[in-house]
């Protein structure tokens, strides 16, 4: 007999706990235990601790986020694979990420960009630019960039709490000519900063790049200076907004002092 009165059973529930405002996991409760999950520098899980404080999942990840050391060989225990990515466990290598699906084995889509050449990627397969620095946890393209400025510059950004556009061929040394007013960004961030000259190349003086602040923004806002190098110099058009409506300022924005000399 078929009983409609009776409270359907609760079996094999987990809950996910995520840092406020962001798809990066922290906890899992299941079974009556929780766990603590430690992520790195990208938001991808790294490390999961029982109630005690014992190390009890732990992996390490390829370039292209497919686990390539899993030292309890229980992978499945935190399924979060790239930012925003959940890995199917029934199709191999393939991962969940909200508007389709990533595969771990070539490092792209196996879909289309649902948003197409509003991603501002002609290959409306692929993931992101640098998968060493940035991120898509829709499936559409969000990034995260750096605007590098001096110690004044820094005072007035984090006071106003905006990015202001400006003309890149009227500041001096450093000057980008034929580009319009807009705020200058890369997605080389401040620990790459004098790799290679990247610092140079990008016109930066050692006086202008004192400071950074970093932001996340959707891909298809971000133009390019050099259509050959996709990552080094790149500008936004409007204003940049780093509070919310609350005064606070926005998830994925981070600020601070380079390394720089």
């Amino acid at each position: 007999m078929l009983m409609l009165d009776r409270p359907e059973p609760v079996e094999n529930l987990t809950t996910w706990v995520y840092e406020e405002g962001s798809l990066v996991p922290t906890a899992k409760l299941c079974e009556g235990k929780s766990y603590s999950i430690v992520s790195d520098y990208l938001g991808r899980p790294a490390q999961a601790y029982d109630d005690k404080g014992e190390l009890v999942w732990q992996v390490e990840f390829d370039i292209y986020g497919r686990i390539r050391e899993d030292t309890f060989n229980n992978q499945p225990f935190i399924p979060f694979r790239q930012l925003g990515q959940y890995e199917d466990q029934e199709l191999d290598g393939l991962y969940y990420n909200r508007f389709r699906y990533y595969d771990s084995n070539t490092g792209t889509y196996i879909s289309q960009d649902p948003i197409r050449l509003a991603g501002n990627n002609p290959n409306f397969y692929a993931y992101v630019h640098d998968s060493n620095a940035w991120v898509d946890p829709f499936g559409l393209d969000v990034i995260t960039v750096y605007h590098y400025t001096s110690d004044k510059g820094y005072k007035s950004i984090m006071g106003s709490g905006v990015i202001k556009a400006s003309d890149p061929g009227a500041r001096g040394k450093g000057s980008i000519k034929g580009k319009p007013k807009a705020v200058y960004v890369t997605g080389i961030p401040p620990e790459q900063l004098q790799i290679s000259g990247n610092r140079g190349k990008m016109g930066l003086t050692g006086e202008k790049s004192t400071h950074y602040i970093a932001f996340q923004i959707d891909e298809s806002k971000v133009k390019l200076v050099d259509p050959q190098n996709p990552t080094l110099r790149l500008y936004v058009e409007d204003n940049v907004e780093l509070r919310d409506a609350n005064n606070k300022l926005k998830k994925g924005v981070s600020h601070g002092k380079t390394s720089c000399k």
